[in-house]
């Protein structure tokens, strides 16, 4: 499932799966909070799975950062 997430840097669109102690996935690739790949092998028993969507996917909006120079000094 799903979720979003209001900061004040703007909205994040993240995914938990499983209980237990957290991970938090950083992905740098082209994906998004339902990528799961990356997932294979954990027990779900044990871990909670936090995987976050990057800015421009999912629904996770770039909020007018289109290039990495417009993001520094956040």
């Amino acid at each position: 499932m799903n979720k979003i997430l209001a900061t004040k840097l703007g909205k994040i669109e993240y995914s938990i799966k499983g209980k237990g102690e957290a991970i938090l996935f950083v992905h740098g690739g082209h994906s998004n909070s339902k990528e799961s790949k990356f997932h294979l092998g954990y027990d779900l028993e044990k871990y909670k799975l936090i995987t976050p969507s990057r800015p421009g996917y999912g629904h996770t909006p770039l909020n007018g950062h289109m290039q990495p120079s417009s993001a520094v000094n956040l």
